[in-house]
């Protein structure tokens, strides 16, 4: 697929270490169970690298304040699919076909397509705002709510 800057991004590849069976079977790949441990690794790994979905979920993690517990809740899995998610590529929100691969990312990895729109929104909206604080040079403290004096903030809406 094409990025929003028209240069190519080419597919994420698995590596497999030397004598691990790795399958791939019409673009999905299926891990052995015995690389559990390798994958964690290389979501951990992955974190300081824009090109995956790790730094985003780590992002979102610490800007609402979740563990892996509460996040896999919200995205429908459970916290072991999340180094899956992670070594995914990252989609740009701003891309034509961000749909069409956040719905490809959620088969694949087995999470909530929404959730996951939520957070990569999320997330974007977050950094294009801190940006443009820079830019005007405004501090970042600026994002944090405040109550107006004397007015009490509204009451919670239960879900139904």
């Amino acid at each position: 697929m094409s990025s929003t800057d028209g240069s190519h991004r080419p597919p994420l590849r698995i590596v497999p270490p030397s004598g691990a069976n790795l399958t791939l079977t019409e673009g999905k790949g299926t891990l052995p169970p015995d690389t559990g441990a390798l994958v964690r690794r290389a979501a951990e790994r992955a974190a300081s690298r824009s090109f995956y979905l790790a730094p985003v979920l780590e992002r979102y993690r610490l800007e609402t304040d979740q563990d892996d517990d509460q996040l896999g809740m919200m995205l429908g899995c459970a916290r072991d699919a999340l180094p899956k998610l992670a070594l995914c590529r990252a989609p740009e929100a701003a891309s034509e076909g961000f749909r069409q691969e956040v719905e490809a990312i959620a088969a694949f990895a087995g999470v909530r397509a929404s959730a996951l729109a939520q957070i990569l929104r999320f997330v974007s909206s977050l950094s294009a705002l801190r940006e443009s604080l820079r830019e005007t040079g405004q501090p970042e403290g600026l994002l944090a709510a405040r109550d107006r004096d004397g007015e009490t903030p509204p009451e919670p809406v239960e879900p139904r």
